[in-house]
């Protein structure tokens, strides 16, 4: 069985969204038909003080952003 997380950013802050957004819009629109998207891992680069900003409020949306499309169980 997979299981595939979900981080709902909707209902994180307005801070959050933005770099969320701002990593979802740096994905090549290739990357995202490709067979392997979810186990690609990450498309952007993202700062220390991003992830610690986004450690502050979820957990989880700090691990995406370190890496990305893959499996984390």
């Amino acid at each position: 069985k997979v299981f595939i997380s979900e981080l709902l950013v909707e209902k994180c802050s307005q801070a959050l969204q933005s770099v969320v957004n701002s990593m979802i819009d740096e994905i090549d629109e290739a990357a995202i038909t490709a067979d392997n998207f979810l186990y690609s891992g990450t498309h952007w680069q993202v700062s220390h003080d991003t992830y610690q900003a986004l450690l502050a409020e979820s957990e989880y949306a700090a691990w995406m952003a370190a890496w990305g499309y893959r499996a984390n169980h």
